[in-house]
């Protein structure tokens, strides 16, 4: 499938051939670049491979859709995981991290995540994905006309030349140590070696698959010589770090000597078919200057080892020994201007000084005093060696946090088998566990009924003890009853509250109906029916809760009474429940001392089978927990002879075999042990039967039961307390909305019994009006026919029209309202007072309307914020 690979675009001859930077970059521009590949100290780093940038949305995407038939997802679930793994390709390939801490993180990520995705792949019937393009790590340039050295990768290629890059990437952080502290001296070193086991793994990789078409640094030989390089590096940190340490002369000739030895193996390697050698000179030079430095520091290091004797006896010893150390230290000055003309003038500079300095005072020290004579260089003893380091497996996966980001991609196929294998293993796993309790059962009712001592007698059971214990920790009988009384009365309370509201709801609907008794077809307002309908909804919604919980609080309340008295049992003190344990039947085990003896060291073994027992249950349980999906799928992808089916079957047979061996040999130990306690059992002297130990057991079962019910209790009624709180607030709040609802409702029923009540004794026969003096009697006319509102409305107007009066008296009513001093009005029910205003007589007033009086001025003191009179009424003001 060749939708990875990039397009090529046309160019310039002379342009691809010289690299031109006129020519636009096309998409495929590479995205890594090895520059400076040696470090400080003269550590060698291993360049990066460089790759193309890639869009891997679109693959994806077909690629899934060609396997929508045999996996069990769907495309659209998996669009924002290819959007993740092309990002994370991105990242892992990108040259805008010049941080090497962040790249290492961002190249295992995408590592981990190619390896499922491989995993998976293998198990697909689909195309392949193609069309990765990496360029040889070692490729310093396009020659003129010529080709840069490239390979058509595949997924597994692609995984293959990631991981060369984590390797590469490792040994430029390792390089780039100061070296300063014994810290960076150990990073340095564990990540050297961390690098040479990537190299080594990737050449067997490359071994076992036989990958074709891979580029020069993929080669088998090209691995090897890095993972060796590596560990002569790490070797070096090694001895950097001793030497700072000032370790024994002894330990570090060892170090040193192995330390020149890898770089001598790595120079060899290197300068083999130098023609087609695809790294440095550089390395070249480095590896064969460190190799004469590390050998010539070992020899000064055996050179100081060297102990002169002073004692005259010794003379001839001494001369042997003053002439190997000459002899070492010329060798060494050889080997370090050997070194100084392949290494730059800094590095190994505090050694070099040291061998010279140590070679010039051994030969004055020797011309003055010893005159020993230098020995055959040849002759002397090999130094020794130690190798300290060694290649590092890389671990899987590479980025401890890891998610799977196709995790939901599994081929049908494979799901079904995994579910039937984790069937059939739970099944099997389940009978061996109900074996082994079945049989530990038996045992402990045989041990509990022999009764060896008085002490064994009154001993309480572990079970019961363990239960004790977790129900006091819980708060014993009194927690428990305080939990079902305030149960019981939050539902109480529950129950009140419904009730108040229907209540207030019943009375709104009675009000209502009386409102439109006494209004008749004058009530114009909405029907409370109308509207309490959602309320009622309410009302009905929370008795049905209420009544669900019903039969299940009389339930929790008669498990709580009838378990009563093994609770109040469990929540006393050890010495309490011993007390109150009917005792065993006594044995006289003082007439058989022997069997006593050996009956209770069979109890011992009886208790270490139950401990034994309770490791593999917990291995069982745990092993009946987990899926099988992430743990099967690798096995499957890399099982090329046996189908599914047989590889699960064969899994499933090893993993039961083991749990089944462990079961077996417990039993086994249990039967023979059983034998011998029968067999000591008989020799032990026999009462007759009592009712004590079926009184102890019964009473053993009523607390285990009694615990269980504690135990669903105290798990149980928190959540139906928090029930009932919740349910408490809500039925609150309703209660406040129908009291509001209520009240609003009693003000609109007095506002319209006020607006309709009877006519009101306005301008009539013994009414004075309250209408100036001034006021002539053809300014006023009178209508009999006027209601009282129309007849009030119209003295209004007149007054208005009025030329300006002297202060009138205020009327004066039978209440007051608080807050309202200026015009009081009388409480609902009390007839309007009688208006202060006298009025001409009948026949005085003209049948016609008054014509316009002139414009009325105000010359009142303004209304100070005291309500107007004609509020509430419905008039403007």
């Amino acid at each position: 499938m060749n939708g990875c690979q990039e397009k090529p675009k046309s160019r310039p001859l002379l342009a691809r051939a010289f690299g031109s930077k006129k020519v636009a970059a096309s998409p495929g521009a590479q995205l890594l670049t090895t520059e400076g590949d040696v470090y400080q100290h003269c550590f060698v780093a291993v360049p990066l491979k460089t790759t193309n940038e890639v869009d891997l949305i679109k693959p994806l995407t077909k690629f899934f859709e060609a396997s929508s038939s045999t996996v069990c997802v769907k495309v659209a679930d998996l669009r924002g995981a290819i959007e993740a793994f092309n990002r994370l390709r991105s990242n892992a390939c990108s040259k805008q991290i010049r941080d090497n801490q962040l790249l290492l993180a961002s190249i295992a990520e995408y590592y981990d995540q190619l390896a499922a995705f491989e995993s998976k792949l293998a198990t697909l019937s689909c195309p392949r994905l193609e069309g990765f393009r990496w360029k040889d790590a070692f490729e310093s340039g396009k020659s003129f006309l010529g080709k840069s050295h490239t390979m058509e990768a595949d997924i597994s290629l692609e995984k293959t030349a990631i991981l060369f890059n984590y390797g590469a990437v490792l040994s430029q952080i390792a390089a780039s140590q100061p070296l300063h502290t014994d810290e960076e001296r150990k990073t340095s070193a564990k990540l050297f070696q961390q690098s040479a086991g990537i190299f080594a793994h990737l050449k067997e990789v490359i071994q076992q698959t036989s990958l074709k078409q891979c580029t020069t640094d993929l080669q088998p030989d090209t691995l090897a010589l890095l993972s060796n390089l590596m560990l002569a590096q790490a070797q070096e940190s090694v001895y950097t770090k001793a030497y700072g340490d000032k370790m024994n002369p002894n330990a570090l000739v060892k170090i040193a000597a192995q330390t020149g030895d890898f770089y001598t193996e790595v120079n060899k390697a290197l300068g083999f078919d130098t023609a087609k050698a695809p790294w440095k000179k550089e390395w070249l030079n480095i590896t064969a200057g460190k190799a004469y430095g590390y050998q010539a520091i070992a020899q000064l290091h055996q050179a100081q080892t060297a102990i002169l004797i002073p004692c005259a006896k010794e003379l001839n010893l001494q001369h042997q020994e003053v002439g190997e150390r000459l002899t070492r230290l010329k060798h060494a000055t050889e080997q370090l201007q050997a070194m100084k003309r392949h290494l730059p003038p800094g590095c190994l500079r505090e050694q070099a000084t040291e061998i010279e300095t140590t070679y010039a005072a051994a030969l004055k020290e020797n011309k003055l005093i010893y005159h020993a004579l230098e020995v055959d260089f040849h002759k002397l003893p090999p130094l020794p060696r130690a190798a300290l380091v060694k290649p590092m497996p890389p671990s899987s996966p590479l980025c401890s946090g890891f998610k799977d980001l196709f995790s939901s991609v599994v081929p049908m196929n494979i799901l079904v088998a995994v579910q039937n294998y984790d069937t059939m293993k739970n099944e099997r796993l389940r009978m061996e566990a109900d074996k082994l309790n079945e049989q530990t059962e038996l045992m402990e009712g045989i041990v509990a009924s022999l009764g060896v001592s008085d002490e064994a007698s009154s001993a309480l059971p572990e079970s019961v003890k363990r239960h004790s214990s977790e129900v006091k920790k819980s708060g014993g009988i009194k927690e428990l009853q305080n939990k079902i009384n305030e149960m019981s009365s939050l539902r109480a309370r529950n129950k009140e509250i419904l009730a108040d509201i229907e209540e207030t709801l019943n009375k709104e609907k009675l009000s209502d109906a009386e409102l439109r008794r006494q209004l008749g077809a004058k009530c114009k307002r909405i029907s409370s029916a109308e509207l309490v309908g959602p309320f009622l909804q309410e009302v009905s919604n929370y008795r049905e809760a209420l009544h669900s919980t019903s039969a299940e609080d009389k339930t929790f309340k008669k498990m709580f009474e009838e378990n009563r008295r093994p609770i109040e049992m469990l929540t006393k003190s050890e010495k309490e429940l011993r007390l109150l344990m009917p005792a065993r039947a006594h044995r006289a085990a003082e007439k058989n001392p022997e069997a006593t003896s050996f009956l209770l060291k069979m109890l011992d073994k009886a208790q270490e089978i139950k401990c034994e027992r309770v490791e593999i249950l917990k291995e069982i349980h745990a092993k009946r927990g987990t899926t099988s999906v992430d743990e099967i799928l690798p096995t499957l992808s890399h099982s090329k002879q046996l189908s599914h089916d047989e590889m699960l079957k064969e899994k499933l047979n090893e993993l039961c075999e083991t749990v089944k061996d462990d079961v077996d040999k417990s039993l086994k130990k249990q039967k023979l042990l059983m034998k011998d306690v029968e067999k000591w059992s008989n020799r032990f002297s026999s009462v007759p039967h009592s009712k004590s130990p079926v009184e102890r057991a019964h009473v053993v079962k009523s607390l285990s039961h009694g615990y269980d019910v504690f135990q669903e209790l105290n798990r149980k009624l928190p959540g139906r307390i928090r029930h009932y709180h919740n349910l408490m607030e809500n039925l609150l709040r309703l209660q406040q909305k129908v009291n509001d609802f209520s009240f609003a409702r009693e003000t609109e029923k007095e506002e319209l019994l006020r607006t309709h009540q009877g006519p009101v004794s306005w301008p009539g026969s013994g009414t004075p009006a309250l209408i100036p003096t001034q006021l002539s009697a053809t300014q006023l006319s009178y209508v009999p026919s006027l209601t009282a509102t129309e007849a009030f409305l119209h003295a209004s107007s007149a007054i208005a029209s009025a030329p300006l009066l002297p202060a009138q008296p205020t009327p004066q009513f039978n209440a007051t309202v608080p807050g309202n001093p200026y015009q009081p009005y009388a409480p609902y029910g009390v007839p309007p007072p009688q208006l202060q205003m006298q009025l001409p007589q009948y026949s005085q007033l003209a049948a016609s309307p008054p014509p316009a009086p002139p414009p009325y001025h105000q010359t009142y003191p303004p209304h100070q914020g005291a309500p107007s009179p004609w509020h509430g009424m419905g008039y403007q003001h």
